[in-house]
């Protein structure tokens, strides 16, 4: 078997990048961005998928409270959802 490298990076600046891809494509709602870094540091994405990635299932109940909150704030309602999804 081939050994394993790893090694922890700074990491670019994703969010602009990231909100900049989703205004393109005019999407809203949950998704799963992949990319790698360049050895020059910069950020290239390959896949943007609209479903849950694998990073997000560790705590899915986390990431649907939060989903459920931002979409009260933009709607400016109080569902009560955000509460059972914890």
């Amino acid at each position: 078997e081939r050994p394993v490298y790893s090694r922890t990076l700074e990491r670019p600046p994703l969010p602009g990048l990231v909100e900049e891809i989703v205004e393109l494509l005019g999407y809203t709602g949950l998704g799963c961005l992949n990319y790698k870094v360049t050895p020059g540091g910069q950020a290239q994405v390959f896949e943007f998928n609209p479903r849950f990635g694998s990073s997000l299932t560790r705590d899915v109940n986390a990431v649907l409270s939060a989903y459920l909150k931002a979409l009260d704030a933009r709607d400016g309602a109080v569902s009560g959802l955000c509460e059972t999804a914890v």
